[in-house]
């Protein structure tokens, strides 16, 4: 009797399909008679022709050999998802205008056990406003952040991002858009760079295959939420709370309104919800556990549940295209503001 490796799952899709090896951290396309023949392994006796496919899959250790008593041994893994958190993750756009009010912002988020953060720095703020923004982040209970900066020239700045790198207690990730300053680029090598490149909230939402996460957590969670706005929220530049950066429809101002009653309004959660399953062209492809899922930018934006605009795979012909050249999406992408 044969069984596949617990941590590994296969997604199926319409021309082929995924496995994921959680255990190894990678995945694989298979041919649908690959599938087929996995899952025929329990009831069907080999045939001479299989065997040769049956030893490739023992040598990759996608499968293994047991006994019919030991299979309550190797139990499947358990996809159910959930999380002791009313948000989990949210985005921060910090200004001039805003800063002052970091440190109420984390400490209602505090509150929503909120462990996760992205800061968005779009443009100069001076050192007084990096003091405050240091003492917010390092003062709270924040484990894991991403800082996104627009460079700009600033020593405060730097002593701040070396404080960072050097913190024992964050996970941290950096990133700076548009810089070109060699000392900074000499001191920060571990900081990733990333030069000549649009900066704004335009730019999210894009769909790759190095983009892809092979993680559990968010592939248990897809399988009933949207793994891009589920339990997230976003306080922009200008204070306004929101589903997502890119999304008009806001739903209070950090100035009149605290997170948890934002949170609770009719309306904010609506997307929360809508999982790969629901979305059209998503749910016959092999990656949907994989991949992030853009509702802010999609290919009828009339529709909350056509296909993310930018995404160029088919999961019909299992081809890549460029989707900013698509002339389908034309229409979308002159909606959008995305030429």
């Amino acid at each position: 009797m044969y069984k596949i490796f617990p941590d590994n799952i296969i997604t199926k899709g319409y021309t082929r399909d995924l496995l994921i090896d959680f255990g190894r951290d990678q995945m694989t396309v298979l041919p649908k008679k690959v599938t087929a023949f996995i899952e025929s392994l329990k009831n069907e006796s080999l045939k001479d022709q299989d065997i040769v496919l049956l030893d490739e899959l023992l040598k990759k250790e996608i499968i293994f050999r047991i006994d019919s008593d030991e299979e309550l041994l190797f139990p499947d893994l358990n996809l159910e998802w959930d999380l002791p958190a009313t948000i989990s993750n949210a985005v921060i756009e910090i200004n001039k205008k805003n800063v002052s009010a970091i440190g109420k912002i984390l400490s209602d988020l505090e509150q929503l056990n909120c462990f996760y953060y992205t800061f968005i720095i779009s443009e100069n703020i001076c050192d007084k406003d990096v003091e405050i923004l240091e003492t917010a982040l390092l003062g709270y209970s924040i484990i894991s952040f991403d800082l996104v900066i627009n460079y700009f020239k600033s020593e405060k700045l730097n002593e701040f991002i070396n404080k960072l790198l050097m913190s024992p207690r964050l996970q941290n990730k950096i990133k700076v858009f548009n810089c070109n300053d060699s000392i900074f680029l000499n001191e920060f090598k571990d900081v990733l760079i990333v030069r000549n490149m649009p900066f704004g909230n335009k730019c999210c939402g894009l769909i790759k295959e190095e983009n892809f996460n092979i993680n559990l957590s968010l592939f248990t969670e897809s399988q009933q939420n949207n793994t891009c706005l589920n339990r997230k929220i976003n306080i922009d530049s200008s204070g306004n709370i929101k589903n997502c950066p890119c999304m008009k429809e806001n739903f209070g101002n950090i100035k009149d309104t605290k997170l948890a009653e934002a949170v609770n309004k009719p309306g904010f959660k609506k997307l929360w919800g809508i999982k790969k399953a629901d979305i059209k062209v998503c749910k016959d492809c092999e990656y949907r556990h994989v991949c992030t899922d853009c509702r802010a930018f999609t290919e009828d934006p009339s529709d909350l549940y056509s296909k993310p605009l930018k995404c160029g795979y088919d999961p019909y012909t299992g081809s890549w295209d460029d989707w900013s050249t698509n002339p389908l999406k034309a229409k979308a992408i002159e909606y959008y503001g995305l030429r």
